[in-house]
């Protein structure tokens, strides 16, 4: 894989989703959020911009502008308050309708500013064909109002740009580390900048320099648009024993007689199957591979999402994830804050208040919540599957179909002094494992 997390036969796939789902009217598909390492930073050098190419990591807006309880789009007044967590930096980003701006914003254009409360400089530059122009924003401190200036972008095909426009595909931020060279750290999607930020005055407040040690990153779709969209544009499945009819798709773009459920917003993630053969030797099993990521995960990753299954066998579904060194979610021996296995097999139940378990209902969304960085810490994600397996054990209600929801997943660390809604603390205590239904 490559710094943005993708292999050729990757990138092939997930520009003919992003085709197919262009033409459906939405925004560009997302892919990682993030690499997962250092090595994926670019010092700045203009004599080696050519082999650079897209320089720093790439990082899409979706999960950035999206809390994990918002919907889209922003409030009417157009406000709109992010925060983007870098590897080792934070950026405040606030996105408003200009008032008065001559000549006023078109759709095509936007104003950036860009402050800091660090003590180094940054810079925020331009790049124009996929490589640096050269041209840069300097960072306003706020203890100096007087300093910084703000910068009016168009896009590349612009014809006639205003007076003082300039044309550029993205930003990349910059600033100084080792010896005080510079480098390029991050750029934004170049599709998801314009569809964002067009039209708009974006600020962006550089309020933490990590330096070397880190932040995790973050993962997290409500599958509204322009959010992460499945990169395998049907969930198409990596193993399959049993299961007929597979299905694992988002519920942007399609008609419905009846608007299927989402927990945020208007789209979820439709996953189903007709279970057809199943024994206790063979059990049927179909593992969707949905999300083409690059994800570090450090002790304190959580896993968050929300499901609503509507058939008995739509229980024995979980999100799970492939790691690069192919260990599993599902085989780590991860726990929910329950105590449940987040093996699909196990069924997901929850803790009732004297002390059993019982199944999820069916028909209502329930939080699925796993701090996954105590079985996993160390490894990258490469996949993020939805997984379907019954137990060996189940053979009531086979042949029969699995149908249900998952929505608003997130995939994460939280950083210190960050709160994320319904999430609960990343220190729950872990319950102890109940038996096994799938033995």
């Amino acid at each position: 894989m490559g710094s943005d997390g993708m292999s050729d036969r990757a990138s092939a796939r997930r520009e003919i989703g992003r085709k197919e789902f262009l033409k459906r009217g939405g925004a560009a598909l997302a892919g990682v959020a993030g690499a997962g390492a250092l090595a994926g930073f670019s010092p700045i050098t203009r004599s080696a911009s050519a082999q650079i190419g897209w320089p720093g990591v790439r990082y899409y807006l979706d999960p950035i502008l999206a809390p994990i309880e918002r919907t889209w789009p922003p409030d009417p007044n157009g406000v709109m308050v992010g925060e983007f967590q870098g590897i080792e930096d934070r950026i405040f980003m606030r996105m408003d309708n200009p008032d008065e701006v001559s000549p006023p914003l078109q759709r095509n254009e936007t104003l950036i500013q860009l402050r800091r409360t660090v003590g180094w400089s940054k810079q925020i530059e331009l790049m124009l064909r996929g490589s640096p122009t050269g041209v840069t924003l300097r960072a306003a401190l706020d203890s100096d109002p007087g300093e910084g200036t703000t910068m009016r972008l168009c896009t590349p095909d612009t014809p006639n740009p205003a007076p003082g426009a300039l044309r550029a595909d993205t930003i990349v931020f910059t600033k100084p580390k080792e010896w005080g060279t510079w480098y390029y750290m991050y750029h934004f999607d170049p599709d998801q900048f314009w569809y964002l930020f067009g039209g708009k005055l974006v600020q962006f407040r550089w309020v933490t320099d990590n330096d070397n040690r880190g932040y995790a990153r973050v993962f997290r779709t409500g599958l509204e648009d322009p959010e992460f969209q499945p990169d395998w544009f049907i969930g198409t499945p990596e193993r399959n024993r049993g299961v007929s009819n597979p299905i694992c798709r988002s519920t942007a773009g399609s008609e419905f007689e009846v608007p299927p459920p989402a927990h945020i917003g208007s789209n979820s993630l439709v996953y189903a199957g007709y279970v057809y053969r199943h024994s206790r030797r063979y059990p049927s099993l179909c593992y969707f591979q949905v999300f083409d990521v690059n994800l570090y995960i450090d002790s304190a990753t959580l896993l968050h999402y929300w499901i609503y299954p509507t058939t008995d066998l739509a229980r024995y579904v979980g999100v799970d994830f492939v790691c690069t060194n192919g260990e599993t979610l599902r085989d780590s021996g991860a726990v929910d804050w329950d105590g449940v296995s987040m093996h699909p097999a196990y069924s997901h139940r929850i803790r009732t208040n004297d002390g059993g378990y019982s199944d999820i209902p069916l028909n209502k969304w329930t939080p699925i919540s796993c701090n996954v960085g105590r079985w996993l810490a160390d490894r990258t994600i490469d996949r993020i599957l939805v997984s379907f397996q019954l137990p060996r054990h189940r053979l009531v209600g086979v042949p029969g179909w699995f149908e249900g929801h998952i929505d608003t997943i997130y995939l994460g660390t939280v950083p210190p002094g960050t709160e994320v809604e319904r999430l609960g603390p990343t220190s729950a205590p872990v319950g102890p494992i109940i038996p096994s239904r799938s033995s």
